[in-house]
């Protein structure tokens, strides 16, 4: 079950005329994302986030990917401080991710 955040979320999404691909696109980062946490998200800080680039990158995730989901995260966050008047730190804000380059696959 999606936490009612989500499901604002996604209709504040649909309202802004976002394409179908990208409210699904965003939702799934999202659910990922709140699946993974083991606290509210009013008590997301940067630890937290640092946690789950640490996941992503467990994962093999590529840094386009991480970017992405940092990118998603902060829209979220940024949406529930603005639109739905949470007083909150959004914990993405300045963040810079540097990551190491994956190696490139062998030619053949």
């Amino acid at each position: 079950m999606e936490p009612i955040e989500l499901v604002r979320y996604r209709r504040a999404l649909k309202r802004k005329n976002y394409s179908a691909h990208t409210v699904k696109t965003y939702i799934n980062i999202l659910d990922h994302f709140v699946r993974w946490l083991t606290v509210r998200l009013s008590e997301v800080t940067r630890k937290e986030i640092g946690a789950y680039v640490d996941h992503l990158l467990e994962r093999d995730e590529r840094r386009k990917t991480i970017t992405c989901h940092l990118q998603t995260i902060r829209l979220f966050f940024d949406y529930l401080t603005n639109e739905e008047g949470r007083s909150m730190l959004n914990p993405v804000t300045r963040i810079s991710l540097r990551l190491p380059n994956r190696s490139p696959a062998p030619t053949g």
